[in-house]
């Protein structure tokens, strides 16, 4: 889980950083592609889409998972609803990443549907991964599991944007064009979400052991309730 959570703050430190200079360069090498919209509107209406996507999918999809996962009608609920539910929204919300990197000379409204589909379906990751993670952990552990990988994933995407530029600068070399600019950084953004497209399927190793670390959490919590049991003294 830690792996997975690590790997998508990765992407998405190195995305955030990178993002406008590289959206910068596709409206100055294909201004036929955002015909007369000036480049701060363009930002501000990815920006929309980003947002208006993260409000309707968070609630939306967290909502689905606990569904699937205490069961609803005839269905009688699965362990393995919520992880199973972050492995499915990670890679669809990568699929939509890679399609923002490549819409962006491309077409401006696909590249708009692509920043809404990408926050629609990644915005549940955190909160979900964050209820994975407690339900996996004794519950005097939960503080410091939660601390632990907060720390862990702080210090090892510390040097995201510079491994991002240094992939495009070896790339584009000593060339001064405005083309290679953005060639360069378009790979460099390739080779970057390939860290997102990972994390899902670490996602998915978590869904297929999580049953399993569910029981012994709870089986470590009931012994430690017996042994602080006054009945035992």
């Amino acid at each position: 889980m830690v792996i997975g959570v690590f790997l998508g703050a990765f992407y998405l430190k190195g995305c955030l950083f990178w993002m406008p200079s590289f959206l910068l360069a596709a409206w100055n090498i294909s201004p036929q592609v955002y015909g007369n919209i000036a480049f701060p509107m363009v930002i501000t209406s990815k920006s929309i889409a980003e947002l208006i996507g993260t409000l309707i999918g968070l609630p939306l999809l967290v909502w689905v998972a606990e569904q699937f996962h205490f069961g609803f009608r005839s269905f009688s609920g699965s362990p393995r609803s919520i992880p199973i539910v972050v492995t499915i929204t990670s890679l669809l919300a990568a699929t939509a990443a890679l399609g923002q990197i490549y819409f962006a000379s491309h077409s401006y409204n696909a590249l708009l549907i692509s920043s809404f589909l990408n926050s629609f379906m990644g915005a549940p990751v955190i909160s979900l991964g964050n209820q994975v993670l407690l339900t996996v952990c004794p519950s005097e552990d939960r503080t410091s599991a939660i601390a632990m990988m907060s720390l862990i994933t702080s210090l090892v995407t510390l040097p995201t944007e510079q491994i991002i530029g240094r992939i495009s600068d070896t790339i584009r070399g000593n060339s001064e064009l405005l083309k290679d600019r953005f060639f360069s950084l378009e790979i460099a953004l390739f080779a970057n979400w390939t860290t997102f497209f990972a994390a899902g399927f670490f996602y998915l190793l978590v869904a297929f052991f999580y049953p399993t670390d569910e029981l012994k959490a709870r089986k470590q919590e009931n012994e430690d309730k017996i042994e602080k049991s006054p009945l035992f003294d």
